[in-house]
């Protein structure tokens, strides 16, 4: 197998990437590798050069491509200096003189030949054909768009000078990719050798058909655009994905830009100045200019580049490799299959363009090697392209980065695809936020004056080592933010002197107004609820500290429960109210429902004992208010009516084991009973009772052989 991974690239391509990064201020060189590669096929391919091997005969050179990438990343500015500095002249020189040169020689060989087999007068034969070459119209090295008609005549007149290709050069593909279905269904049948069915139309005096003449015209094809106007959910995505499935997909090259590779910061502005604008681009411009100018010649006309047989072996073997991968992927990628298996194609064309340009006639292995490199990434923007973020993902990811409340109304007019009937809008939008809930994005809905109002946030995991903390030695001045690890609290909540809150504020001044968005501890405190024992028990699958407070004594426990959440929350004074508040009624400590404000102290103490658990961080997910999680969670609770005779912590309790993993919260029961000095007798009539109330409830032997076993060794 050729190993293109250590081959570098060609040093042509990659001295005009430079300069396109250089010029763009873009630094993703794979996206213009493509598009060098798009730009150096055109020149290979108007000179008719094609490419040869023993087992597949002679192949034009010719390169489809499509680009990809939002407003700004300099698609359109890269393509200008393409087009008009680098191949400017070479164009220039190709139309005004080759191409005039080469027709003339080829009509009047043409008329020749059909001269001597039908034996009509040659002179006649001449003029008929200049006749049709003339009304062709000129030619254009690359138009945007066109009919079918038109590419067919102007096909004819390319037949006639058995030189030039037809270029497209498609901008903005998701607004012109309907007006333009049919030019790319012929396209289709363009690529391979360049060949196209004619159409049978009615000859009349007004329209005559001219007699076709056998012959290959080669064809590029450059689409490019913004991914969101091709990507809209509806007719045009539906449309690309049928032009990919039909046969686009085997025939592209394609690159998608990454906008985070276009991330500058302010103080760069000079060096960024400076590469725009230094000697190097100037010189690299006039190097290549004159480079390719050079190709508009005779010499260079109707070159056969030969494959030998090492290098063929090598492309095979690059061919069978892509298959094989390509069996191996499920069969529901077929477009992913499809590419695959045909970059091998790709690969061969291309190689035969890089060994054009370095003015050889044969291909080599480092030619093929650097080709399959540039393939292989284009094959990896195709998969990227392929696994493109679906509307209910761009909805969702829109609503968290939007940074305000959003209606209905706003979200017509900024996502396109969203301009949908009502059923379909609201069927996208519980999608989205299904799609938030997994992928760490907080969607909520709220109501004021029968408007909807939607918003969101991005959710942050909490880091262990970096939970957000304030503190000071005074009541409300000089409060300091930091970012404690958990391993460390203990001396944060046990330094004499010393006040602490959950909340960092502005100008370290603690009141509701300076309080800064986001928190990652909650704190629960405990005066008159269950000993520390049974709190130990009930949160002894998640991730606790517990400090005991100045008043706490062996009698009455008195203590505060800081617990880190799973996420870094960002709640208003209201939002954050009813949070802990429906915090405090799920857990049955006992806890103080007076502690709701953001910016509320606690006292550390120094002299108290510390207890602390590592295991999973608390979900808040469930809490917080209009989400749609809080409301499955609300409805929960009141379809779980409590059962009337049980304590709100025996109910608790009940809700635990009704959800699953009967045998370890039967457990946790009967071990908090026993620490609660429950007498053991009534301790196991308190279990069996509680196990009777399950809907699946653990049989007595195993329930004497596994719990009331270590129950008694408890108390023993």
């Amino acid at each position: 197998m050729i190993d293109y991974k250590n081959t570098p690239h060609h040093p042509i391509v990659e001295e005009l990437v430079d300069l396109l990064v250089r010029k763009t201020k873009h630094a993703q060189r794979e996206f213009f590798r493509v598009e060098v590669a798009y730009f150096l096929s055109t020149v290979a391919s108007v000179l008719r050069t094609n490419i040869e091997s023993k087992d597949r005969g002679k192949i034009p050179v010719n390169t489809y491509t499509i680009l990809l990438g939002n407003s700004g990343i300099g698609k359109g500015y890269s393509i200008g200096i393409m087009e008009r500095k680098i191949l400017g002249k070479f164009q220039k020189r190709f139309i005004n003189e080759l191409l005039p040169n080469v027709a003339e020689k080829n009509i009047i060989r043409l008329s020749q030949q059909v001269a001597s087999r039908t034996g009509e007068d040659v002179g006649q034969i001449i003029d008929k054909y200049k006749g049709e070459y003339i009304a062709a119209g000129p030619y254009t090295y690359a138009f945007d768009s066109g009919t079918v008609p038109a590419i067919k005549q102007m096909r004819h007149k390319l037949i006639l000078a058995q030189l030039a290709s037809l270029n497209i050069i498609c901008d903005e593909l998701g607004m012109n990719l309907a007006s333009n279905m049919e030019v790319f269904a012929t396209y289709l049948e363009l690529y391979d050798q360049g060949l196209v069915k004619s159409k049978l139309i009615k000859n009349t005096k007004e329209n005559k058909r001219n007699a076709e003449i056998p012959g290959k015209t080669p064809a590029n094809m450059l689409l490019f655009g913004t991914p969101s106007k091709l990507f809209d959910g509806s007719q045009t995505e539906q449309l690309f994905m049928s032009l990919l499935d039909t046969g686009y997909a085997r025939r592209c090259f394609f690159a998608l830009a990454d906008n985070s590779k276009l991330k500058y910061k302010p103080e760069d502005a000079t060096d960024l100045y400076l590469q725009s604008t230094n000697g190097t681009n100037s010189a690299t411009i006039d190097k290549y200019s004159n480079y390719f100018e050079q190709f508009a010649d005779e010499t260079y006309v109707d070159r056969t580049i030969t494959i030998p047989d090492d290098v063929a072996i090598a492309l095979l073997e690059y061919q069978l490799d892509c298959e094989n991968k390509a069996e191996e992927l499920p069969k529901h990628k077929e477009l992913h299959r499809t590419e695959l298996m045909h970059r091998y194609f790709k690969a061969s064309k291309l190689a035969g363009v890089l060994a054009f340009i370095d003015k050889t006639s044969s291909m080599t292995k480092t030619h093929l090697a650097q080709a399959i490199k540039i393939t292989e990434e284009s094959g990896n923007f195709f998969h990227k392209i392929l696994i493109k973020d679906k509307p209910h993902e761009l909805l969702a990811q829109y609503i968290a980065e939007v940074g305000s409340e959003v209606t209905q109304a706003d979200l017509v007019e900024a996502l396109p695809f969203y301009n949908k009937p009502q059923q379909v809008k609201t069927d996208i939008l519980n999608l989205a936020i299904a799609w938030g809930y997994k992928n760490n994005i907080l969607i909520k809905r709220s109501f004021q004056d029968g408007v909807e109002l939607l918003s969101g946030e991005s959710l942050k995991k909490t880091n262990l080592d970096e939970l957000i903390v304030s503190y000071s030695e005074q009541f409300a001045e000089g409060y300091i933010t930091d970012k404690a690890p958990f391993n460390e609290l203990q001396t944060l909540f046990q330094t004499k002197a010393i006040n602490w809150c959950t909340h960092t504020f502005k100008e370290c001044y603690r009141r509701e107004e300076n309080v800064i968005d986001g928190f990652n501890l909650i704190v629960l405190d405990v005066d008159t609820g269950v000993p520390i024992s049974i709190a130990k028990e009930i949160l002894s699958d998640w991730t606790y500290a517990i400090y005991t407070t100045k008043s706490h004594t062996e009698k009455e426990n008195r203590y505060r429960v800081v617990l880190p959440t799973n996420y870094i929350l960002k709640l208003n004074e209201e939002d954050f109210r009813i949070f802990m508040k429906s915090i405090q009624e799920y857990l049955p400590l006992g806890s103080d429902t007076s502690t709701h404000q953001r910016n509320r102290k606690w006292n550390a103490f120094s002299g108290g004992e510390y207890h602390s658990n590592v295991k999973e961080l608390f979900d808040v997910l469930p809490f917080i208010p209009k989400t749609k999680q809080n409301d499955v969670y609300i409805n929960h609770r009141k379809n779980a009516q409590p059962i009337a005779n049980l304590t709100h912590l025996e109910n608790w309790f009940i809700q635990r084991i009704s959800t699953g993993d009967r045998n370890n919260q039967l457990l946790k029961y009967a071990l908090m009973l026993a620490d609660n000095n429950v007498e053991l007798d009534i301790a196991i009539n308190k279990v069996k009772y509680m196990n009777s109330l399950i809907s699946n409830p653990l049989d007595n032997e195993e329930l004497t052989r596994t719990i009331m076993k270590t129950l008694r060794k408890r108390y023993e």
